[in-house]
Protein backbone atom coordinates (compact mmCIF):
# COMPACT_ATOMS: atom_id res chain seq x y z
CA UNK A 1 0.00 0.00 0.00
CA UNK A 2 1.09 3.57 -0.82
CA UNK A 3 1.17 6.10 2.09
CA UNK A 4 0.18 8.98 1.07
CA UNK A 5 -1.04 13.17 2.21
CA UNK A 6 -0.83 16.82 2.42
CA UNK A 7 1.22 18.92 4.98
CA UNK A 8 -0.08 22.77 5.62
CA UNK A 9 1.02 25.15 7.28
CA UNK A 10 -1.24 27.90 8.35
CA UNK A 11 -3.44 26.66 5.75
CA UNK A 12 -1.27 27.12 2.85
CA UNK A 13 0.65 23.92 1.50
CA UNK A 14 4.23 23.49 2.75
CA UNK A 15 6.90 22.75 0.36
CA UNK A 16 10.49 20.83 1.26
CA UNK A 17 8.68 19.29 4.00
CA UNK A 18 10.85 15.90 5.21
CA UNK A 19 8.50 13.04 5.81
CA UNK A 20 9.55 10.20 7.58
CA UNK A 21 7.61 6.71 7.41
CA UNK A 22 7.71 4.69 10.40
CA UNK A 23 6.72 0.91 10.48
CA UNK A 24 7.95 -1.62 13.10
CA UNK A 25 9.74 1.08 15.06
CA UNK A 26 12.22 2.39 11.98
CA UNK A 27 11.94 4.66 9.44
CA UNK A 28 11.67 2.83 6.19
CA UNK A 29 11.30 5.68 4.07
CA UNK A 30 11.94 9.14 3.36
CA UNK A 31 9.78 11.89 1.15
CA UNK A 32 9.97 15.19 0.51
CA UNK A 33 6.32 17.17 -0.12
CA UNK A 34 6.31 18.68 -3.33
CA UNK A 35 4.88 22.86 -3.96
CA UNK A 36 1.04 21.41 -3.43
CA UNK A 37 1.89 19.70 0.15
CA UNK A 38 1.68 16.57 -1.23
CA UNK A 39 3.85 13.36 -0.53
CA UNK A 40 4.02 9.47 -1.40
CA UNK A 41 5.82 6.75 -0.41
CA UNK A 42 5.77 3.14 -1.71
CA UNK A 43 5.38 1.92 2.03
CA UNK A 44 2.67 0.40 4.70
CA UNK A 45 3.33 3.15 7.04
CA UNK A 46 2.36 2.73 10.54
CA UNK A 47 3.22 6.46 11.06
CA UNK A 48 4.49 9.77 9.34
CA UNK A 49 6.33 12.27 10.77
CA UNK A 50 6.78 15.78 9.26
CA UNK A 51 9.95 17.51 10.60
CA UNK A 52 9.79 20.93 9.63
CA UNK A 53 12.78 24.00 9.94
CA UNK A 54 10.74 26.58 8.89
CA UNK A 55 8.30 28.63 9.44
CA UNK A 56 9.02 26.74 13.05
CA UNK A 57 11.24 23.94 14.01
CA UNK A 58 9.52 21.09 15.30
CA UNK A 59 8.19 17.74 14.47
CA UNK A 60 4.39 16.12 13.88
CA UNK A 61 2.88 13.01 13.70
CA UNK A 62 0.60 11.13 12.72
CA UNK A 63 -1.35 7.66 11.91
CA UNK A 64 -2.42 6.89 8.23
CA UNK A 65 -6.24 5.85 7.72
CA UNK A 66 -7.08 2.29 6.26
CA UNK A 67 -6.58 3.80 2.67
CA UNK A 68 -2.99 4.44 3.66
CA UNK A 69 -4.19 8.87 3.59
CA UNK A 70 -2.98 11.12 6.05
CA UNK A 71 -3.09 14.89 6.52
CA UNK A 72 -0.75 16.54 8.80
CA UNK A 73 -1.76 20.45 9.41
CA UNK A 74 0.37 23.58 11.38
CA UNK A 75 -1.95 26.26 12.56
CA UNK A 76 -0.58 29.84 13.71
CA UNK A 77 -1.57 28.97 17.39
CA UNK A 78 0.94 25.80 16.89
CA UNK A 79 3.68 28.07 16.81
CA UNK A 80 5.38 29.85 19.29
CA UNK A 81 8.42 31.78 20.43
CA UNK A 82 11.21 31.21 22.76
CA UNK A 83 13.59 33.31 23.63
CA UNK A 84 16.56 32.60 25.65
CA UNK A 85 19.36 34.61 27.57
CA UNK A 86 22.82 32.70 28.74
CA UNK A 87 24.35 33.31 32.29
CA UNK A 88 27.71 33.13 32.20
CA UNK A 89 30.25 32.29 34.95
CA UNK A 90 32.14 34.90 36.27
CA UNK A 91 34.92 35.68 34.05
CA UNK A 92 34.06 33.53 31.75
CA UNK A 93 33.21 34.65 28.18
CA UNK A 94 31.73 32.97 25.45
CA UNK A 95 32.75 33.02 21.88
CA UNK A 96 30.52 30.41 20.68
CA UNK A 97 28.30 27.94 22.11
CA UNK A 98 25.94 25.07 20.26
CA UNK A 99 22.01 25.02 21.10
CA UNK A 100 20.53 22.30 20.88
CA UNK A 101 17.16 21.17 20.45
CA UNK A 102 14.70 18.03 20.34
CA UNK A 103 11.35 17.78 20.29
CA UNK A 104 9.70 15.21 22.86
CA UNK A 105 6.68 14.15 21.45
CA UNK A 106 4.65 11.13 23.83
CA UNK A 107 3.58 9.33 20.54
CA UNK A 108 7.09 8.87 18.70
CA UNK A 109 10.09 7.14 20.03
CA UNK A 110 12.72 9.35 20.55
CA UNK A 111 15.37 7.33 18.14
CA UNK A 112 12.91 8.21 15.81
CA UNK A 113 12.99 12.11 15.83
CA UNK A 114 16.70 12.25 15.97
CA UNK A 115 17.13 9.08 13.04
CA UNK A 116 19.47 10.00 10.58
CA UNK A 117 16.57 9.17 7.71
CA UNK A 118 16.64 5.23 6.87
CA UNK A 119 20.27 4.90 8.13
CA UNK A 120 21.45 3.18 10.87
CA UNK A 121 22.94 6.28 12.80
CA UNK A 122 21.11 8.86 14.97
CA UNK A 123 21.61 12.95 15.12
CA UNK A 124 22.79 14.17 18.70
CA UNK A 125 19.50 15.81 18.49
CA UNK A 126 17.24 17.55 16.29
CA UNK A 127 18.57 21.01 15.73
CA UNK A 128 21.53 22.96 16.05
CA UNK A 129 22.46 26.30 16.46
CA UNK A 130 25.61 27.81 17.00
CA UNK A 131 25.40 30.95 19.12
CA UNK A 132 28.23 33.58 19.33
CA UNK A 133 26.27 36.16 21.08
CA UNK A 134 24.24 36.42 24.79
CA UNK A 135 21.00 35.14 23.48
CA UNK A 136 18.57 33.50 21.10
CA UNK A 137 15.48 34.06 19.75
CA UNK A 138 13.46 31.03 17.71
CA UNK A 139 10.24 29.88 16.64
CA UNK A 140 9.41 26.17 17.40
CA UNK A 141 6.51 24.31 17.15
CA UNK A 142 3.80 24.01 20.17
CA UNK A 143 4.83 20.91 22.88
CA UNK A 144 7.87 19.47 25.10
CA UNK A 145 11.28 20.39 24.42
CA UNK A 146 14.61 19.25 25.67
CA UNK A 147 17.58 21.86 25.53
CA UNK A 148 21.45 21.68 25.57
CA UNK A 149 24.35 23.56 25.91
CA UNK A 150 27.05 22.34 24.09
CA UNK A 151 30.69 24.12 23.77
CA UNK A 152 33.57 21.97 23.41
CA UNK A 153 36.93 21.87 21.47
CA UNK A 154 40.20 19.74 21.56
CA UNK A 155 43.54 21.54 22.59
CA UNK A 156 47.12 20.31 21.79
CA UNK A 157 49.18 18.90 24.39
CA UNK A 158 50.95 22.24 24.67
CA UNK A 159 48.33 24.76 24.73
CA UNK A 160 45.85 26.39 27.30
CA UNK A 161 43.37 23.89 28.14
CA UNK A 162 40.07 24.35 26.01
CA UNK A 163 37.49 25.87 27.40
CA UNK A 164 34.63 23.44 27.62
CA UNK A 165 31.25 24.42 28.75
CA UNK A 166 27.73 23.07 29.39
CA UNK A 167 24.05 24.14 30.43
CA UNK A 168 23.93 24.14 34.11
CA UNK A 169 20.57 25.27 34.86
CA UNK A 170 17.25 26.61 32.55
CA UNK A 171 14.97 29.14 34.62
CA UNK A 172 11.39 29.02 33.46
CA UNK A 173 10.04 33.03 34.32
CA UNK A 174 8.75 32.20 37.02
CA UNK A 175 11.75 31.81 38.48
CA UNK A 176 11.50 27.31 38.53
CA UNK A 177 13.91 25.25 37.18
CA UNK A 178 13.65 23.33 34.38
CA UNK A 179 13.59 19.47 35.04
CA UNK A 180 17.36 17.70 34.39
CA UNK A 181 17.16 15.63 31.08
CA UNK A 182 19.86 13.14 29.97
CA UNK A 183 22.36 16.26 30.63
CA UNK A 184 20.02 18.55 29.73
CA UNK A 185 17.18 20.43 30.41
CA UNK A 186 13.16 19.56 29.47
CA UNK A 187 10.41 21.75 29.86
CA UNK A 188 6.77 22.83 28.44
CA UNK A 189 6.53 24.98 25.26
CA UNK A 190 2.58 25.94 25.35
CA UNK A 191 3.45 30.08 24.90
CA UNK A 192 5.57 32.75 23.94
CA UNK A 193 8.42 31.52 26.60
CA UNK A 194 11.37 33.43 27.82
CA UNK A 195 14.15 31.32 29.78
CA UNK A 196 17.54 32.04 31.56
CA UNK A 197 20.24 29.67 30.29
CA UNK A 198 22.91 29.21 32.57
CA UNK A 199 26.14 27.60 31.73
CA UNK A 200 29.00 26.46 33.84
CA UNK A 201 32.28 24.72 32.62
CA UNK A 202 32.29 20.99 32.77
CA UNK A 203 34.48 19.57 35.05
CA UNK A 204 37.61 17.23 34.08
CA UNK A 205 35.53 13.98 35.15
CA UNK A 206 32.75 15.05 32.68
CA UNK A 207 35.29 15.08 29.74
Amino acid sequence: MTTHGTITVMGVPARGVEVYAVRGGKVVAVAHSDPEGRFAVDVDAEQVLARFVEPAVGVRAATPGADGAVQIAVERADIVRLTGTLATPAGVTIDWIDLWLTPRLPEVAPRIVVAVGTENAQRPCYWARRLTGAGFELRLLRGTWAMWLVREEDGGLTAEPPLTLTLDTLLLPNGDEAEAHFGGRQFALDRDLQVTARVRVRTEDEL
